[in-house]
């Protein structure tokens, strides 16, 4: 099954949809990127990749590469206790979710059930 992942930076959210469905299979709140370090918008293929990095749980979702950078989709990242990012991913007020260096975070409940389907990321303002 292909999913593609939508990502709306103005809700803050992350929405998986199948091909040609009108509406989504699932919607879950997102860390975003700061005004600062911007999420990336457009249309992407996803790629997962493993990574040994501590924080990531063992695998994220890359949907652009530049340089040295990466972004990516990947479980929410605890590393740096005082960015409280799972308080701000409950948070109803999508502000406080724009916190990442421009990566979508996601609750790994989410993503361990969606990553391994989703094909495309669409990220919209």
């Amino acid at each position: 099954l292909m999913l593609t992942l939508v990502i709306s930076l103005s809700m803050a959210t992350a929405c998986v949809y199948e091909p040609e469905a009108e509406s989504p299979k699932a919607c879950t709140h997102a860390l975003i990127g700061t005004p600062a370090t911007p999420t990336p918008t457009g249309e992407f293929k996803a790629q997962r990749m493993t990574t040994d990095q501590r924080g990531y749980g063992g695998d994220i979702l890359v949907f652009k590469e530049q340089g040295n950078m990466v972004w990516a989709v990947h479980r929410v990242y605890k590393e740096v206790a005082n960015e409280h990012r799972m308080n701000r991913l409950m948070s109803v007020d999508p502000k406080q979710r724009r916190i990442t260096n421009g990566c979508v975070n996601v609750w790994s409940g989410f993503y361990d059930v969606y990553a391994a389907d989703i094909s495309s990321v669409e990220i919209e303002e």
